[in-house]
C-alpha cells in the first residue's frame, strides 16, 4: 500500500461546497460511502422524493468520506475535514504510480469545485515544510554533513554495487581483480554491455584501474599483463611462446581485467559504495531527502520517508557497538518529536545483533525487497497519524426517520 495526502485549505468547507464536491465525483463515476448511505437512508426517512445531499451532511459530527474511483477497484480516497477550514484528501493505492494519477485526477475536481488551482490554496504545504525541517533540524543533530559521493557519472546504484562486488574477486598483485569476460557477474540485474559500461565509468572516477591481459588458452593462467592495448600487440606481435602448452602468444586468449585502486581503499574504508548503493536504494523507493556522511559520526545517514526518520548504519562487518551508537542517536532524535526508523545494514550475517527496536539487513541481493517491507510499515503508521482512528461519513437526524402523522 501506497499513499499520498494534501490539505486543501478554504475559509469555510460548508456544506453545500462538500455536497456539491460529491455529486461532482459521484457525476465522474466515484463511487462513494456518503452519498451510497445517503440514498440507502433516504427509503426510511420521513420526506418522500429526493433528498437533497445537504440533509445528510448537515447531521456529520466532523465531515468525512471515503470514495473508489472509476476503474480503480483497489485504490480508495479519504477524505476529512480536520478543521473547519482544511480538508485532507488521502490517497492509498497499490504503487506510488496509481497513487498519483488517482490523485491528480482528485485535485482537478477539487479545483474545478472551488475555482482554484490546488497551489493557489496551499496543498502539501504541511509536507514541505516537515521535509525542510528533517534537513534543517535531524540532519544537524544526528552530524550529518551531506558529501559528495564517487564521481561516476550519476547515482543508478550500478557502480556502487559493482565496487561492493568486485572487492570479493581473487586478488592480483594484492588487488581485488575480474576479468572483463567476468564482470557482467558482478552485476547480475545488468546485462554483459551495461556491466562493461559501469566498470568503465570507475576507470574514468581513478577507481578501478583497466590492464590487458593474455591467458592460456588451455589453462587459463595469466600468461602476460599490460596498462595498454599497445603494449600488448607488441607482445602478440612477437614469436613468444606459452610456457605452459607452447602456443603462440598471437593465438592465446586476450581480455581485459578490472581492479581496484589504492585510491578506492579510503571510499571502501568509509564504506562509501555501501551507503551510496542504500542511499539509491532509498530514493528508488521514494524516500524524500536522502543524507549520507560515512565514516564521520555515530551514524552513516538518514532519510525521510512518510513522516518518519530513518537512521541508518552500515557496515561491511558490523558490531554491536555499531548498534549501540545507531539505538543512541535514534532515541536522541525521537526526543525532538520526530518518529524514527533504525536501520543497520550490513554485508555479512548479524543475526546475533538483531533485538527490538532495530531493523537489520544482511542480505545485500534482497536489499530493495527487505527495504520495501520496512517502508511499507512506515506507509501504514504514516496513514494512522494523517486520520482520525475512526471515521464516520454518515450520519442521520432522528426526527427524519420519525414517520409522519
Amino acid at each position: 500500500m501506497h499513499l499520498d495526502y494534501i490539505d486543501v485549505k478554504r475559509q469555510s468547507w460548508d456544506v453545500a461546497t462538500l455536497a456539491a464536491l460529491l455529486s461532482r465525483l459521484t457525476a465522474s463515476g466515484y463511487q462513494g460511502l456518503a452519498v451510497e448511505g445517503h440514498r440507502l437512508v433516504g427509503r426510511f426517512a420521513r420526506a418522500q422524493g429526493d433528498r437533497p445531499l445537504t440533509a445528510a451532511l448537515n447531521h456529520a459530527n466532523g465531515f468525512a468520506d471515503v470514495l473508489i474511483p472509476p476503474a480503480q477497484p483497489h485504490a480508495r480516497i479519504i477524505l476529512c475535514l480536520l478543521q473547519p477550514d482544511v480538508l485532507r484528501v488521502v490517497v492509498a493505492g497499490r504503487d506510488p504510480s496509481e497513487v498519483k494519477r488517482i490523485a491528480t485526477a482528485t485535485k482537478m475536481h477539487i479545483e474545478a469545485t472551488m475555482g482554484g488551482s490546488i497551489d493557489e490554496i496551499g496543498a502539501g504545504a504541511d509536507e514541505r515544510d516537515t521535509v525542510s525541517r528533517f534537513r534543517r533540524e535531524a540532519v544537524p543533530a544526528l552530524n550529518l554533513t551531506a558529501a559528495s559521493g564517487l564521481v561516476t557519472g550519476g547515482r543508478d546504484g550500478a557502480p556502487m554495487q559493482m565496487i561492493v562486488a568486485l572487492r570479493r574477486q581473487p586478488a592480483f598483485r594484492g588487488r581485488p581483480t575480474a576479468l572483463g569476460s567476468q564482470v557482467g557477474s558482478l552485476l547480475p540485474d545488468k546485462s554483459a554491455a551495461q556491466a562493461r559500461e559501469t566498470a568503465e565509468r570507475l576507470v574514468s572516477a581513478g577507481l578501478v584501474e583497466r590492464i590487458h591481459v593474455i591467458l592460456c588458452r588451455s589453462g587459463g593462467q595469466w600468461l602476460a599483463v599490460a596498462p595498454s592495448g599497445e603494449e600488448m600487440r607488441a607482445l602478440v606481435g612477437a614469436n613468444v611462446a606459452c610456457p605452459h602448452c607452447g602456443t603462440r602468444m598471437g593465438e592465446e586468449l586476450q581480455d581485459i581485467a578490472y581492479r581496484l585502486t589504492d585510491a578506492a581503499d579510503a571510499q571502501l574504508a568509509e564504506n562509501r559504495p555501501l551507503c551510496e548503493l542504500l542511499e539509491t536504494a532509498l530514493r528508488r523507493a521514494g524516500a524524500e531527502a536522502v543524507v549520507i556522511d560515512p565514516g564521520h559520526g555515530e551514524v552513516d545517514g538518514a532519510a525521510y520517508y512518510h513522516g518518519t526518520a530513518l537512521v541508518f548504519r552500515a557496515r561491511t562487518a558490523a558490531k554491536a557497538d555499531d548498534v549501540t551508537k545507531l539505538l543512541e542517536q535514534a532515541k536522541k532524535l525521537q526526543g525532538q518529536g520526530w518518529p524514527v526508523v533504525s536501520l543497520l545494514v550490513t554485508e555479512q550475517s548479524a543475526q546475533d545483533l538483531r533485538q527490538d527496536g532495530l531493523f537489520v539487513v544482511d542480505n545485500m541481493t534482497r536489499l530493495d525487497a527487505a527495504l520495501e517491507e520496512i517502508l511499507r510499515t512506515v506507509r501504514e503508521h504514516h496513514a494512522l497519524t494523517l486520520l482520525p482512528q475512526v471515521l464516520r461519513p454518515l450520519a442521520v437526524s432522528v426526527a427524519d426517520l420519525l414517520p409522519a402523522d
